[in-house]
């Protein structure tokens, strides 16, 4: 494994015969704290784990201290790419250790139930991650910069400040912030202003994000044009039928029966109100007892409807279902 080399180094000072010689060095614990903290973010996409070895060699009447990468890729570490570190070591400024990274984008976040929270929807919001000022914590190329210089529990800080801000964020995606979605979406589906281009969607009834399971997830997805819901709903043709009739009375057509449920295709979320009143109107009044005719069709033009309806299920060969009270 080759040697790279660093610039930090210690170095002795003689002095006369009665005085000890000085010990001159340029750097200390939280000089390789911050060193690590500013090589990771460069490394993370090339080498997926590794660790640092640091050691001593004698140069020019100098201790340099000089590392080795342990890792699992080591096939990667060709010489083309130990240069390519060499490179990267060598920008590092000794001077300037002022700021370090407290939260790296792409970074991974977990929920409780290991649900992973997409690294797009994290980037957005760390800047909008609420923290103590006195560490006066902004934005930098990598992530979230923060002061921690001065404190001699460095490391214990920057650790509950991470933990700090994964709960913040873990909370914050499962209350449905945005940050600037399109003014479409804002409008349509009732959008908060919270700050400077966060937005949050208002108290709704959380059966609209059954299949997201977060509230975020759900947004994500209109951003991206999916705006289909999965509603849970009776297996049954008596209530499909009921639930159809209400449903095309008031506009809303584009459903498609599970044997799950119901996935509804709506533009507003006054459209999604509106499916899951009729859901809960139908299933707190008893159906009147009475006889159903149902039939499943390959095409809608396979039958002329005189009277009843037709609406669309999750069936690839007969995606259709005639149904008429008699």
């Amino acid at each position: 494994m080759a040697v790279l080399w660093t610039n930090f180094y210690i170095s002795k000072i003689e002095r006369n015969s009665r005085c000890s010689p000085i010990l001159e060095t340029n750097y200390n614990a939280y000089t390789l704290f911050t060193f690590e903290n500013w090589l990771y973010p460069q490394l993370k996409d090339d080498l997926n784990d590794y660790s640092i070895e640091y050691s001593e060699v004698l140069k020019n009447g100098r201790k340099y201290l000089t590392i080795k990468f342990i890792t699992i890729d080591d096939f990667k570490l060709d010489q083309a790419y130990l240069n390519k570190l060499q490179e990267i070591i060598n920008t590092f400024d000794i001077i300037d250790e002022k700021f370090i990274y407290l939260f790296y984008y792409d970074q991974e976040v977990y929920t409780e139930f290991n649900d992973k929270i997409p690294k797009i929807w994290i980037n957005s919001m760390l800047r909008y991650v609420e923290i103590d000022p006195g560490f006066q914590v902004h934005l930098g190329k990598y992530g979230l910069l923060f002061n921690v210089k001065g404190y001699p529990n460095y490391g214990e800080i920057t650790l509950t400040l991470q933990l700090k801000i994964r709960e913040k964020l873990i909370t914050a995606f499962k209350k449905g912030f945005i940050v600037n979605p399109p003014e479409k979406i804002i409008k349509n589906w009732g959008l908060l202003n919270v700050s400077d281009g966060l937005y949050q969607i208002q108290e709704v009834d959380s059966r609209l994000f059954t299949q997201c399971k977060y509230v975020s997830n759900f947004l994500l997805s209109l951003i991206t044009g999916i705006n289909t819901i999965s509603l849970e709903f009776p297996n049954d043709f008596l209530y499909r039928h009921l639930f159809t009739e209400r449903a095309y009375s008031i506009g809303l057509n584009d459903f498609v029966f599970t044997d799950d449920g119901l996935d509804l295709t709506v533009d507003t979320i006054n459209q999604a109100r509106q499916a899951l009143n009729i859901i809960d109107l139908i299933q707190i009044t008893e159906p009147e007892k009475t006889q159903l005719e149902f039939l499943y069709l390959s095409k809608i033009d396979e039958i002329t409807v005189n009277q009843g309806l037709i609406y669309k299920v999750d069936d690839l060969e007969r995606p259709f279902v005639y149904s008429r009270i008699v």
